[in-house]
């Protein structure tokens, strides 16, 4: 029986969890914008991927216009601090939604 590592595990329990993706989503934004404040990259959809992101809640993340892939393998274009178009969709509003929605559901 081959035994699975602690990441495996984790990956197990995002892919399979709608609200855990969201969450990772979120962390990975404001990591992707500290990392670009020193010159790094930001995410790509593939980084999503890689961390349990389903199909599904990606699309719901680029439906919601929360994020928006440019051109493939190129970072993805994330609403952190506004939206023009959108002003609520930002990923501090999914977290502020994400919060409650916890609080709501003990």
């Amino acid at each position: 029986m081959e035994r699975k590592t602690k990441k495996q595990l984790e990956f197990e329990r995002i892919a399979n969890d709608k609200f855990a993706q969201l969450e990772m989503f979120c962390n990975m934004c404001h990591y992707a914008k500290a990392n670009g404040a020193f010159g790094g990259n930001g995410i790509t959809k593939e980084d999503l991927y890689k961390k349990g992101m389903t199909d599904e809640v990606y699309a719901w993340l680029v439906q919601n216009h929360y994020c928006n892939q440019q051109k493939p393998g190129k970072p993805l274009w994330v609403s952190i601090n506004g939206n023009k178009l959108y002003p609520s969709q930002t990923v501090q509003n999914l977290e502020k939604r994400l919060q409650e929605w916890k609080e709501n559901n003990k």
